[in-house]
């Protein structure tokens, strides 16, 4: 597929459901519409170790990537991580924005894919907090999206704390302990206080090839490419 980047593609956020739009494609498309770099750290990015493991991950990091060192090392391996059961890749995006002296990332993802049952997660997910409310979490999940299609995988796993749970669910992910059904059924004020009352088990999934699902992503898409400084 031969993705069109430029002022008069019609519907991007559209074209982004397509399965076989790639995550090259993808952060071609982020780029163009928002400046937004995102990629696999290399060993000169060393010195962001230190921020990832800082405040900025709120000690949400996995305990085998909560260190410097184990940080450090991550990025000395390019950002991939491999045992005997699952792959790990981590994530960094910038923005055009950020000053040239500004060498940390506006955001970082780290995601997990099972070599057992080819199940893709997000381990971890955040965004500075001098770049909140930018959308950037979505255009994050959204390039998450892109990865697991390309891995074979029919749905995408995560664990939010309270804050996540409302964003998470506009773009699509519902309660794994819930069928589609039995969440639609739900209002969402049932949906919150359902996530709410869980102390450790707020597992979330997103089944992106759902109708339903696709077009919650795709909206939230457009508001993260087209309506963001709105």
């Amino acid at each position: 597929m031969s993705l069109c980047i430029n002022p008069t593609f019609t519907c991007p956020s559209k074209a982004f459901c397509i399965e076989e739009m790639s995550s090259l494609q993808f952060c071609q498309l982020s780029f163009f519409y928002r400046q937004i770099t995102i990629r696999m750290p290399n060993p000169k990015d060393i010195s962001i170790a230190k921020f990832l493991v800082g405040p900025f991950s709120h000690d949400l990091l996995p305990f085998n990537m909560g260190s410097k060192k184990r940080m450090e090392q991550l990025i000395l391996d390019n950002g991939y991580y491999e045992n005997v059961y699952f792959r790990c890749r981590l994530y960094i995006m910038r923005c055009a924005c950020q000053e040239e002296d500004d060498i940390n990332p506006c955001g970082a993802m780290l995601i997990r894919i099972s070599k057992i049952d080819r199940s893709f997660g997000i381990l971890f997910l955040a965004i500075r907090d001098d770049f909140q409310k930018k959308y950037l979490s979505t255009i994050f999940l959204s390039y998450a999206v892109k990865l697991a299609q390309e891995e074979h995988a029919d749905s995408l796993q995560l664990c939010t704390t309270k804050k996540g749970i409302i964003p998470y669910m506009n773009f699509g992910f519902i309660s794994e302990e819930k069928t589609p059904l039995e969440w639609k059924k739900l209002s969402v004020e049932d949906r919150i206080e359902f996530l709410k009352a869980k102390i450790l088990n707020r597992n979330l999934i997103l089944r992106f090839k759902l109708p339903d699902v696709r077009n919650m992503m795709r909206e939230q898409l457009y508001r993260a490419l087209f309506e963001y400084n709105k």
